[in-house]
């Protein structure tokens, strides 16, 4: 691997590491095996970069794997989604210790899963908006229950205050056939529900009367938290619409659909499909605000996937037709949206894993 790419180097070869690495700057959380130990035994692990520094962080499930997923940062530690081998799989926290490693609430009482953000029950059922959603402190998920089927939680990372926000379709029937996602605006939190938006202020769940869904809700909360900007289906086809979690408060911006998005500065980055294809876009939640950044693709599709952000930067791959699947950085404008390097030369480009983290080579920003 170091002759291939330099400064780069194996830590560990008995590792596989099995889905992200979340990082607090210190260390990173993930779940992986050790394959001199006990081979095919997924758990929770912790590194500071350095063999000696890389351990098994707790063996949640003595009989097998816990398989750890949906690890996402929160508070002081990180919530995640894990099978104890007696619970399912359940919401999870930890700081960083096996001490500090603990269940945070059976939500489905007994040895049946929860699956909270729908981790992996989604693989094979296609479902969209996977993940725990963190807004102002609480988490925001989707989760299942016997009693009453798939509805909205939260979490501020206790058992107690694990709670439903509400049965929304009574009975056992599913008042989420989406897992997400929550989006934070100024008036509540949003969620798909059914074919409708949903809006959540603390205490009381309304409807977005005029956010028409289909195949699950597409967008992102705008920086700063105020307003969301998501994709609607209409009649017409599918519209960008921006909202404050009221019908008085959302509006059309133009047609087009989100396919991802990452917030940078004060806008957001989204890859939004249009009348011409899928091109690379910013809005701030505005008409005059939602403009074309680069078409880096104009020719077909451009297979965008975002990766992570920058204070400057957002780092994503793409296909520019010419060279493959490449990593590329934006800084929000054309000009400043560049492919990094042609990794694998010719048409069939370089594709990589999930990566915890990244910084953009100083002759880039220089340029």
């Amino acid at each position: 691997m170091a002759d291939d790419f330099p400064g780069v180097s194996t830590l560990d070869d008995r590792f596989n590491v099995r889905g992200p690495m979340v990082s607090d700057g210190a260390k990173v959380i993930f779940a992986g095996i050790d394959g001199n130990v006990n081979l095919g035994d997924h758990e929770l692990w912790t590194s500071d970069g350095t063999v000696a520094g890389t351990s098994i962080l707790k063996n949640i499930n003595p009989s097998g794997s816990s398989n750890p997923i949906q690890i996402t940062e929160f508070g002081d530690g990180w919530l995640f989604v894990a099978d104890d081998g007696q619970t399912g799989f359940e919401l999870w926290f930890t700081d960083g210790t096996a001490d500090g490693t603990r269940l945070v609430k059976d939500i489905n009482p007994g040895p049946g899963d929860s699956w909270p953000g729908k981790a992996g029950k989604s693989l094979s059922t296609g479902m969209r908006g996977d993940g725990l959603y963190v807004i102002d402190g609480v988490a925001y998920f989707w989760a299942f229950t016997a009693a009453g089927g798939g509805e909205p939680w939260k979490s501020d990372g206790t058992e107690n205050g694990t709670v439903m926000i509400q049965d929304l379709v009574a009975g056992t029937n599913d008042g989420m056939q989406y897992a997400g996602p929550f989006l934070e605006t100024e008036n509540g939190v949003i969620f798909p529900s059914q074919n409708v938006v949903k809006s959540y202020d603390g205490s009381s769940v309304t409807t977005v009367t005029n956010l028409p869904i289909q195949y699950g809700l597409s967008g992102a909360s705008v920086p700063g938290g105020a307003l969301a900007v998501v994709s609607v289906y209409t009649g017409a086809g599918t519209e960008l619409w921006v909202t404050d979690g009221t019908v008085a408060g959302s509006s059309k911006i133009r047609d087009g659909g989100i396919f991802a998005s990452a917030q940078l500065g004060d806008v957001l980055l989204v890859d939004m499909q249009t009348a011409t294809g899928f091109q690379l876009w910013k809005t701030d939640g505005t008409i005059s605000g939602t403009q074309l950044v680069k078409d880096i693709n104009a020719s077909g599709y451009d297979g965008m996937l975002f990766l992570d952000t920058s204070d400057t930067h957002l780092l994503l791959l793409a296909d520019d037709g010419v060279a493959g699947v490449e990593y590329w950085a934006t800084d929000g404008t054309a000009d400043g949206t560049q492919i990094l390097g042609d990794l694998r030369e010719g048409a069939d480009g370089q594709f990589s894993g999930s990566i915890a983290g990244f910084s953009i080579p100083p002759s880039f920003v220089d340029d």
